[in-house]
């Protein structure tokens, strides 16, 4: 964590409801500053500039759209727009798929992240559950806040 400055975490949610209040817990709890990004493809594009202005911590939900909206999708995939992995796999690993992406450039690999989902842990492969720590969601955000508290305290990905 920096001395003396806000954080910044990146929130990436598609419901619009959560994302509100999750940003405004993060803003009372931590004087955090909050960046949402509502889509899997927002995510992707964003990357480079995550790499350049890094946020202290990424919060993904797993069941996130590739697009904002049906009609963008539609739009895109008759396009050619949006890569195969999505289209097989579907919405259900996207934020799976964002956490894969993150750790795949140099700029961002280390990036501190968490997920935070509706899903339960029985729902994710072995792999997944190793490569991120996994918050279910509820109507307490005090999960969330103790696990943002305890991941930026260590820094690191570190399960």
């Amino acid at each position: 964590m920096r001395e003396n400055m806000e954080l910044t975490i990146v929130v990436v949610e598609d419901d619009d409801q959560d994302a509100i209040w999750i940003c405004d817990e993060l803003q009372a709890s931590l004087n955090a500053e909050v960046e949402v990004i509502r889509c899997e493809r927002d995510f992707v594009a964003k990357l480079p500039v995550l790499g350049q202005n890094r946020p202290d911590l990424i919060i993904f939900d797993v069941m996130l759209r590739w697009a904002t909206s049906s009609e963008e999708l539609e739009r895109e995939v008759e396009q050619g727009k949006v890569p195969k992995d999505v289209i097989e796999e579907g919405f259900i690993r996207a934020g799976l798929r964002c956490v894969a992406r993150l750790k795949s450039y140099d700029d961002t690999k280390d990036i501190p992240y968490l997920i935070y989902t509706g899903l339960q842990t029985n729902n994710f492969t072995e792999e997944a559950i190793h490569v991120a720590e996994i918050i279910t969601k509820s109507d307490d955000i005090r999960p969330l806040i103790a696990a943002v508290r305890n991941k930026l305290a260590r820094g690191r990905n570190t399960k």
